[in-house]
């Protein structure tokens, strides 16, 4: 059901998940926060281009 209402028109979902694949299929935009801290704010398919080069988000995706 989430992802219905995540692909619905003007409508915005404040997701928090530790699940990488629900988020690439929802998300259009990603934050990622570590140690309290914002480490990076990117649209999804640079989140996760496979040329990432912020290490934060590569250790956190291939963790």
């Amino acid at each position: 059901m989430m992802t219905e209402v995540a692909k619905l028109p003007n409508r915005m979902i404040i997701l928090v998940t530790h699940d990488i694949a629900f988020a690439r299929d929802i998300s259009d935009d990603v934050l990622l926060l570590a140690d309290g801290r914002v480490q990076a704010f990117e649209r999804a398919d640079d989140f996760f281009a496979p040329e990432q080069q912020n290490t934060k988000i590569t250790a956190f995706i291939t963790r």
